[in-house]
């Protein structure tokens, strides 16, 4: 397999998870799972109870999608950093070789050593500058801790940036994952609102005390594979002084298109 095929297989694999995954999301949404319930107040004549409910959660066949979605970006830098070692030396040994990732600045050249001893060192110097831990580069830290997470828990979105006719109202404790029925209820509104049961509009997002919390789910796993393909295009720039072709047929993404070469340079810096 010519070099840094197997990467770029795993982030189309990705890709195609995360059209699916748009598909399911864009019919989840049209089926208006949240809602406002209108209704007079049993006591106050002069005021009307509102209500958020949930009639339907998030589907839990999303969480293996979304898990596949994280692993194979993870997987794509593994494969990358053998492809590395491969191309500056063939018959090196490749089975301590991945992508470094430090729990602290201060562990990743220690980290490097262990993991990329055997890639040039400008290759070693291209993994420092994309700053591999916590407080240095969110978007790998971020896909390397929830490949983590997944293995212990389902990864799944809640509901958020609710937009309904009340306005300025925002349940932070709400979710898709909530029971049906379940809401947060207001019994002190005065009318002015219609009575009955109108649509909430709300994003899917990751949810809170996690990598990306609050970031749209399908906006940003899109940018993710984009990201991930840029990383890819790095080094393999930096191995093969060129980039393979962008394997449109496995990467259906429009959005997935390769940034000219020269804004490559500029994509890492940004990351």
């Amino acid at each position: 397999m010519q070099p840094f095929l197997a990467s770029r297989l795993k982030i189309g694999r990705a890709a195609q998870h995360v059209a699916i995954l748009r598909g399911e999301v864009a019919a989840f949404m049209l089926r208006r799972p949240i809602y406002l319930l209108v209704e007079p107040h049993p006591e106050n004549k002069e005021l009307w109870a509102w209500a958020v409910r949930v009639k339907e959660g998030v589907p839990p066949t999303w969480a293996p999608i979304i898990g596949d979605i994280v692993h194979n970006l993870r997987a794509s830098l593994d494969l990358m950093a053998c492809d590395v070692v491969r191309v500056a030396n063939p018959s090196a040994p490749l089975e301590n070789v991945y992508f470094p990732f430090a729990k602290r600045l201060e562990d990743l050249d220690l980290i490097i050593a262990k993991r990329m001893a055997l890639a040039p060192p400008e290759a070693q110097d291209l993994v420092r500058s994309m700053k591999p831990f916590p407080g240095g580069n969110d978007v790998l830290r971020g896909i390397h801790e929830l490949d983590i997470v997944d293995k212990h828990r389902a990864l799944l979105p809640v509901a958020g940036h609710l937009r309904h006719p009340m306005g300025g109202v925002t349940p932070g404790d709400l979710s898709p994952g909530s029971e049906p029925t379940k809401g947060i209820t207001n019994p002190a509104y005065r009318k002015g609102l219609k009575l009955g049961v109108s649509p909430v509009d709300f994003s899917l997002v990751f949810p809170q005390q996690g990598p990306f919390e609050g970031r749209e789910l399908i906006p940003k796993l899109e940018n993710l594979v984009k990201d991930f393909a840029s990383v890819v295009d790095a080094f393999e720039t930096l191995s093969l002084g060129t980039v393979a072709d962008p394997l449109t047929d496995i990467m259906p993404l429009s959005t997935l298109e390769r940034p000219p070469a020269g804004a490559i340079v500029g994509l890492v810096k940004k990351l």
